[in-house]
């Protein structure tokens, strides 16, 4: 599959970041609230809620996989789909993910 030389703009990505923090940062919100008051809570959205703040601050910081790929001169052509996405953003989804885990292991256990 051909990839587009050119990834999308620093601004955008930054725009879907913010939209995604804060997406994020209401999930995690509502379901802590929904776990004091009623003592339950959604553990799909304890999970993704977490991920999707680091996510979204991750996409306001840094460049994207793309950008990353392609300012090293790297051809996108030669990768398959899954290994396109460079070591820091896969360290930035296993960053999110724990915290989701610690969330949820918070509510559920604590």
């Amino acid at each position: 599959m051909a990839y587009p030389a050119k990834g999308i703009s620093r601004f955008k990505q930054s725009i879907g970041g913010v939209i995604l923090f804060f997406l994020g940062l209401g999930l995690t919100i509502m379901n802590w609230s929904f776990w004091f008051n009623d003592g339950s809570f959604y553990p799909k959205a304890a999970l993704a809620g977490p991920a999707f703040a680091i996510l979204g601050l991750a996409l306001i910081a840094m460049p994207g996989y793309r950008e990353e790929r392609l300012a090293k001169g790297q051809n996108l052509a030669d990768y398959p789909k899954y290994k396109i996405i460079t070591p820091r953003w896969w360290a930035v989804l296993v960053v999110g993910l724990a915290l989701g885990g610690i969330n949820c292991a918070a509510m559920t256990f604590g």
